[in-house]
C-alpha cells in the first residue's frame, strides 16, 4: 500500500474535477475519443487508438498543441529504476533570443500504449475548459497481450469500447489479494479487492468484492491494478468487436 500511495499522492491527489466525453468512430476503422478537461485538475485516462502509420503513439502525437503551455502528462513505469516511476513530461512554451524553440513537449517522445493508463492535467488559466481528442486506428488484432509487474500498475482496457470489468481477462485472471482502483474527479478513488473463497453456513468461491458488480469501465478510462504473483502476469484480451 505504500507504493501506491507514493505512486498516487506523488502527484498531489486528485479531487473535484468534472469530466466530458465523446466517443467517435468511423466505417473505416479510424475514429477519435474526445475528453472535455478543465485546467489545474488531474484526470487518469488512457488512449486506446493505434497510430495510422504504425509507429509508437506518443505525448507528441496523440496530444500535440491541443492543450495549452503548461499542461503535464505522468505515465507510471512500474519497473522504472527497479522500484517503479514516472515518465513525465510537459508543454513548453515557444522561446526567442540566441537559441529559438517552438512550443513543444519537454521530454519529448514520453510513449503512451493502448494498454497504458496516464495522469493528464491541462496547463493554462485554472478552471479554463479545454478539449482534446486521442484519434488514430480502431486496434483490429484479435487479441492484445498485457504485462503487468508483481506490484501497482497504471493500466487501461486496450480497445476502444466499454467494458464491464468483470467480463475482462483481467478481471478473470485476478488471484486473491489483487486490487483494482480507478479514480472518479468528483468523488475520488473507487478500490476494489479480489477475495478469498469462505465457507461456514454461507460458502463463497473465491470473487471480486461484490461492489465491483456491474462496473462499466469507460473508454479512455486509466486504472490503477496491483497484482501479486510474485512475478510479471501476462494477461490476454480477446478484441470485445468484429472489424
Amino acid at each position: 500500500m505504500k507504493k501506491l500511495l507514493t505512486a498516487m499522492t506523488a502527484l498531489g491527489v486528485l479531487t473535484g474535477a468534472a469530466v466530458a466525453q465523446d466517443v467517435v468512430t468511423s466505417v473505416n476503422i479510424v475514429g477519435y475519443k474526445k475528453h472535455t478537461l478543465i485546467s489545474g485538475k488531474f484526470y487518469l485516462i488512457s488512449a486506446q487508438f493505434q497510430s495510422i502509420d504504425g509507429s509508437p503513439v506518443t505525448v507528441d502525437s496523440a496530444i500535440s498543441d491541443q492543450l495549452p503551455v503548461g499542461t503535464e502528462v505522468h505515465a507510471w513505469d512500474a519497473k522504472k529504476n527497479g522500484v517503479g516511476g514516472y515518465n513525465s513530461t510537459i508543454r513548453l512554451a515557444a522561446q526567442g533570443r540566441l537559441f529559438p524553440q517552438p512550443e513543444r513537449w519537454d521530454p519529448s517522445g514520453v510513449v503512451l500504449s493502448g494498454s497504458q493508463g496516464f495522469w493528464i492535467k491541462p496547463g493554462g488559466t485554472a478552471g479554463a475548459t479545454n478539449e482534446a481528442a486521442f484519434l488514430g486506428e480502431v486496434p483490429l488484432q484479435g487479441n492484445y497481450t498485457n504485462s503487468l509487474a508483481s506490484s501497482y500498475n497504471m493500466t487501461a482496457y486496450p480497445f476502444t469500447a466499454d467494458v464491464v470489468f468483470t467480463n475482462t481477462a483481467l478481471a478473470a485472471a485476478a488471484q486473491v489479494g489483487d486490487e483494482m482502483h480507478i479514480f472518479d474527479p468528483d468523488t475520488g478513488y473507487m478500490s476494489f479487492l479480489r477475495l478469498p473463497a469462505q465457507g461456514g453456513l454461507f460458502p463463497q468461491p473465491e470473487r471480486w468484492d461484490p461492489s465491483v458488480d456491474g462496473l462499466v469501465i469507460s473508454q479512455g478510462t486509466g486504472m490503477w491494478y496491483r497484482q501479486q504473483d510474485g512475478g510479471d502476469r501476462v494477461v490476454v484480451e480477446p478484441r470485445p468487436y468484429n472489424p
